[in-house]
């Protein structure tokens, strides 16, 4: 039991660490576009921090995989009053963890 959580934990922090890569190579892109791309990329770093709590960590990661492959219809009826999907395409997907890795340790 414990190694396969271990394992989970290290499947994690490699998605992380890629993600981070992607992440970097996405600055390259959003520093070479207009305004408005930045302004799109501040206001995802708001809706990726799920919990509201001003900085974007461990709790809202542990929100979205929760809520992960859940749609609108059923991550509403939740009684938390969170809203994880943070591109907004109505489903809790790979694109919103990727979105919200790509913002994990920033702060409002």
């Amino acid at each position: 039991m414990m190694l396969l959580k271990n394992r989970k934990i290290i499947i994690i922090i490699l998605i992380l660490i890629t993600l981070q890569y992607i992440n970097y190579k996405l600055e390259e892109t959003v520093f070479a576009e207009t305004t408005k791309t930045i302004t799109i990329k501040v206001s995802l770093l708001f809706k990726a921090d799920i919990d509201s709590s001003g900085r974007v960590d461990g709790k809202d990661l542990a929100l979205l995989m929760f809520f992960f492959g859940k749609t609108e219809s059923e991550y509403k009826s939740n009684s938390f009053n969170i809203n994880p999907d943070i591109n907004g395409d109505k489903i809790v997907d790979g694109e919103d963890l990727v979105i919200l890795a790509s913002h994990f340790g920033l702060e409002k």
